[in-house]
């Protein structure tokens, strides 16, 4: 039997969502066009930049929707508006370049996957059993004068770095690092069970592995890349029968040689199948639709072991490398990367802020480092069947230097003029899971330096004391005299930290192998991302023809090599293209939207509005001046405002204040809401509350937020009984998101009372605070306020809808948001659904549950991105559709956001099932059995790295770039597609259901287009009809005038998504290092439940 015959094998936070309405739209001839919240296109930047929209018309056109209706005072500026466009130079474009390349398959058509098992061989008694290298802990002035022999030749000391609990335990064991994949390479789960080895210890056994394997002549001449993790793909078979077993002694990248007693393993390669890339290309090549259609059952595999290939060469340098055999020196790693398929340089000291992948920009304790990441795409299609994507990444990292330098670093940008208590607790969570080398041995000693896990800060004995080496016990045993961490490393390795040393404390490893260390003896491991902030990178946002050219250049070459590269992609004989791929461009038609004319007052009566006032939106915004709501909410409700201040903390002089209130007061009747009532609190200084203690607690300060909480409480609910007040306008004195959340919560979940927050700004003259003074911010103000305050509100509606949107029909939108690396472990998901109840498509009622974890195959508990009670909350909604429309729909749009490809399944298979019970639950309530309602399902990819670039890097006009948008004098070209730009083939799936759409004016960086694919469609209506519909609902989004870039049924779940999280901060962004554990604390318990009176409203906008 051949044992490499063909066979079958075996086989995804945090953000805070302010409603601060400045920015976010344009009410009038004001100045410059806010947007809906997405209005930057950073291109890279994770979750930001502009969200795509949808799009397929087919043709090279522009679909027509007949002439164009003029609207009150809309002639003029389009006529302007053209006239600026006349001027320029204009030519047709009909193809923008995207960034992916063309692969060729070589003269390896056929590749040999083999899968690894690990086993860590039992040690004699006595012998180290824990998951780490083996640690020498030598002080000085017994280092021998011995050269490195391949076991190691070192006497072992009895005097190890003291263990922070007082054990007496092995000095030899302490954990291992984190990986500085950061837990995102998938693992075998055998590794898991069979010693729960740690993925940076495996990716060094299998470098061990790969060195044994060249080592053979005859095997060095296959071509064999690795994912460091759980397979080796090869050109040729490497084994004679079906596996084999190498026996590995293990030493780190820092050693040249194993030391003594070194932990040994056994690594099991295993033949597990051959994969055919000549089936592969011939599968897309035939086309899913043609006769001579192949099936290929082996895409995924291929795909796979082609992304392990592409990726071998730059994986290959993040190891750091020995300058020679028998010299300790070190020359460290180039690169770093992230899962596996993200690549990064490394910021190595004295290389004047350069990596091998772009400048390295200083961000306090961190620094922001561009790098690209890879993915082999695959289309039905003859011309270009496999490509390689490859795009821009912009991760911030620690700081490359000792631990001691990183806290100095983070307290300069973190801490005030004293140490706090909580100060304690940001700075471990801050510092743990970080990897480091000691530094404690030298000379000959050098490389019995181990690496080890920082865990967090020592301990101290009383809240507030800084935890440096002066004051850290060492917790000796055998010491007879109590003694500090500092006097323990001078005596016994010969340190000279002062007895007031300022030096901090940390503790490496845990448990019984934990060990404390003064912070300027631990080196970090270059290369590791910080993934548990805010914070942005710097220069993640850059224009698209500067992105363009550093994927060709830089990009390209990282993971393809240069004509000296001997490794990866150019040893499997792959080619890879040297230009983008041009992709036709379907441009589709902008919508026209409608809003109601102008307010005008009356002497006697009520005012009088003007005829309808329809606004076109060529660069996918328009101007609303003269205009007012579509149908503003008509029942009375009565608003107020309320200043909250703090102590030696600037206030609103009352003149601003009282201004604040006459402007937004006029604003709301301008706009149509001439039911407004402004109630002027009576006393003096009434609108301006003190915070309790006059200061903001964080987040660390459980009895100060819940004080905090108390007084939101009271105060609305004293507006509330008092003042019958249905809205609140807080102006707060800075951006606080725990003060938000008491806000939310207490308004959304207690009382009942619509909320919206400000923060107020400083004048820099005056330094006393003010609201935002521009006639565009009340304007924006309004818009969220009509949708707010009834469920019956529009603020504007399409002229035109497609057929797709016609009578009858209902838009769902599904959205799930994590807990985040600053929750409680273990802390469940929140789904969100909305769905619209409305034919203009503007009240969009939301329904929130908790979403359990699961557990993975090693038992872990795991984020779901399955929505688990997703038939309850799609009940609710139809039962709200009915209710307002006494009918059921006669079809319905579902857009689920948040999925990645290897997720469309999951949706297919369960969470579609539970929509259609959820219909025929409801149609069996209202007595109508037999009848389904034609669905159609579409995924909403935002998280993709395709871009779509000119075919020219000079700024000339065309129609399908925004060029200076309408602006002959503006300043900056803009290379960015227009809104309506949609691509359906060469870069899509080739099956006709998916397309690619740019919807948003992507103001700043490079725009991200929207993907979509359809999984499901028993409509009569085609992709085109559905992407056009699509593209038009992206101009009603309704906090807007301009339009976004996903369809607002994905961006408004992922905003009541985002608003639950406010309901549960105290889980998400947890007091305390605690375990989530319903069952052991009875107060673990999500109260995601929303006042009667708002439940069905759009509490969330």
């Amino acid at each position: 039997m051949d044992p490499h015959g063909r066979g079958r094998g075996r086989g995804r936070g945090n953000r805070g969502n302010y409603d601060n309405p400045s920015n976010q739209g344009n009410f009038g001839n004001y100045g410059r066009r806010g947007s809906s919240g997405y209005r930057g296109n950073s291109g890279d930047r994770l979750r930001s930049g502009s969200r795509g929209g949808h799009g397929s018309r087919g043709g090279n056109r522009q679909f027509s929707r007949g002439p164009p209706s003029s609207g009150f005072g809309q002639q003029s500026s389009q006529e302007a508006l053209d006239q600026s466009m006349g001027q320029l130079s204009l030519h047709s474009e009909t193809e923008l370049l995207a960034n992916h390349f063309k692969v060729s398959i070589g003269r390896y058509t056929e590749l040999y996957r083999y899968g690894l098992t690990f086993q860590k061989r039992q040690q004699g008694r006595g012998d180290d059993t824990s998951d780490e290298t083996k640690p020498s802990t030598k002080p000085r002035q017994t280092t021998k004068n011995k050269g490195i022999k391949k076991h190691g030749d070192s006497e072992k000391v009895s005097k190890p770095p003291p263990n922070p609990l007082g054990k007496d335990v092995d000095p030899k064991t302490a954990n291992l690092p984190g990986d500085d994949d950061n837990g995102n390479e998938p693992t075998s789960s055998r590794v898991a069970i069979e010693g729960r080895i740690n993925r940076s210890k495996i990716k060094r056994i299998i470098a061990l592995l790969i060195s044994e394997l060249k080592a053979d002549a005859k095997l060095a001449k296959i071509p064999l890349a690795t994912n460091y993790s759980t397979h080796i793909v090869t050109a040729d078979p490497i084994l004679e029968n079906v596996s084999k077993t190498f026996t590995i002694e293990y030493y780190d990248e820092y050693r040249s040689t194993p030391a003594d007693n070194p932990e040994v393993f056994d690594v099991q390669v295993i033949f597990e199948k051959s994969i055919s890339l000549g089936g592969l290309s011939g599968h897309l090549q035939n086309g899913s639709q043609t006769q001579n259609f192949i099936e290929f059952s082996e895409k995924e595999d291929a795909i796979s072991a082609l992304n392990i290939i592409f990726s071998y060469h730059p994986y290959e340098r993040c190891f750091p490398t020995l300058e020679h055999r028998n010299d300790p020196s070190i020359s460290e790693r180039y690169l770093t990367t992230i899962g596996g398929r993200v690549f990064y340089g490394v910021a190595v000291r004295g290389r004047n802020g350069s990596s091998e992948t772009g400048r390295v920009t200083a961000q306090g304790p961190l620094n922001s480092i561009p790098g690209f990441i890879r993915s082999v795409r695959t289309v039905f299609s003859a011309e270009v069947p496999i490509n390689l994507n490859i795009n821009t990444k912009t991760s911030l990292f620690y700081a490359n230097d000792n631990v001691q330098i990183l806290i100095d670093a983070w307290r300069a940008k973190n801490v005030g003029r004293q140490w706090q208590q909580h100060n304690y607790g940001d700075l471990s969570k801050f510092l743990k899971g970080l990897s480091v080398r000691t530094q404690h041995l030298t000379g000959q000693q050098e490389p019995d330096n181990f690496l080890a896990t920082i865990t967090g800060l020592a301990p101290v004995s009383r809240e507030g004391v800084e935890p440096t080496v002066s004051v850290v016990h060492a917790n000796n045993p055998d010491h007879q005299h109590m003694e500090n961490l500092g006097h323990y490393f001078n005596r016994v390795y010969n340190k000279r930290y002062l007895p007031n040393s300022k030096v901090f404390a940390v503790v490496v490893g845990g448990g019984a192998s934990a060990k404390l260390f003064p912070a300027d003896l631990l080196y970090i491991i270059p290369g590791q991302a910080m993934q548990k902030t805010r914070e942005l990178p710097a220069h993640a946002i850059r224009l698209p023809i500067d992105n363009k050219g550093r994927i060709l250049t830089t990009g390209r070459s990282l993971f393809y090599g240069d004509g000296f590269t001997t490794t990866g992609a150019r040893e499997f004989d792959l080619v890879l293209g040297d230009v983008m791929i041009s992709v036709p461009v379907l441009p589709l038609a902008t919508p026209t939207v409608r809003y109601r004319g102008e307010v005008v007052p009356q002497r006697r009566g009520p005012p009088v509005f003007h005829d309808i006032s329809e606004q076109n939106a060529k660069y996918g915004s328009w101007n609303l001046k003269g205009t007012s709501f579509f149908r503003p909410a008509a029942q009375q409700f009565v608003w107020t405002y309320i200043e909250l201040t703090l102590n030696d903390h600037s206030s609103c002089q009352q003149a601003d204040l009282d201004q604040f209130g006459n402007n937004l007061q006029s604003a709301l009747s301008r706009a149509g809401m001439v039911q407004a009532h402004f109630q002027r609190l009576p006393l003096p200084k009434a609108h301006q509350r003190r915070l309790p203690n006059g200061s903001l607690p964080t987040h660390h300060h459980a009895a100060g937020l819940a004080a905090q909480f108390n007084f939101i409480d009271e105060v609305i609910k004293t507006l509330r009984d008092k003042n019958a007040v249905n809205l609140i306008v807080f102006l707060l004195p800075k951006k606080d998101m725990e003060l938000y959340s008491a806000i939310k919560r207490v308004g959304d979940q207690c009382t009942g009372v619509a909320t919206v927050c400000h923060v107020l700004k400083e004048d820099r003259k005056t330094r006393s605070l003010g609201p935002n003074a521009s006639p565009d911010f009340y304007g924006n103000l309004s818009m969220k306020i009509n949708l707010k305050m009834s469920n019956q509100s529009v603020n504007h509606s399409l002229a035109v809808k497609p057929a797709v949107l016609g009578a009858g029909a209902m838009v769902l939108g599904i959205d799930v948001t994590h807990a985040g690396a600053l929750a409680m472990s273990g802390a469940p998901s929140i789904a969100a659904v909305v769905g619209s109840v409305d034919a203009e498509f503007a009240q969009w009622p939301a329904s929130l549950r908790e979403n359990p974890l699961v557990q993975d195959e090693d038992g872990k508990r795991q984020s779901n991105e399955q929505v688990m009670d997703l038939k309850a909350m799609v009940v609710e909604r139809l039962r709200a559709y009915c209710q307002v429309n006494r009918a059921l729909p006669q079809r319905i749009l579902i857009y689920r956001d948040g999925l990645s490809e290897g997720q469309f399944r999951m949706c297919e298979e369960r969470e579609l099932p539970q929509i259609t019970a959820a219909i025929e639950a409801v149609s069996k309530e209202r007595g109508i059995q037999g009848r389904s309602i034609p669905i159609v399902l579409i995924c909403a990819v935002k998280r993709h790295h395709t871009r779509l670039f000119p075919t020219s890097d000079s700024p000339t006009d065309t129609p399908r770039l925004i060029g200076l948008g309408g602006k002959p004098n503006g300043k900056v070209f803009n290379f960015n597609p227009m809104p309506g730009t949609m691509v359906t083939e060469k870069i899509t799936y080739g099956k006709g259901q998916d397309f690619f759409l740019v919807s948003q004016k992507a103001q700043i960086g490079t725009a991200r287009p929207t993907h979509y694919v359809i999984l499901k469609n028993t409509t009569d209506n085609t992709r085109d009809q559905v992407a056009q519909a699509t593209h038009d609902l992206c101009y009603l989004f309704g906090r807007s005038t301009g339009s976004v870039g996903v369809c607002p049924a994905a961006y408004y779940a992922d905003l009541a998504a985002d608003r639950a999280r406010f309901y549960v901060r105290r889980f998400y962004h947890a007091t305390r290092d605690e375990r989530w554990d319903p069952a052991l604390h009875p107060d673990h318990r999500f109260d995601l439940t929303i006042h009667e009176s708002m439940r069905e409203r759009m509490f969330y906008i």
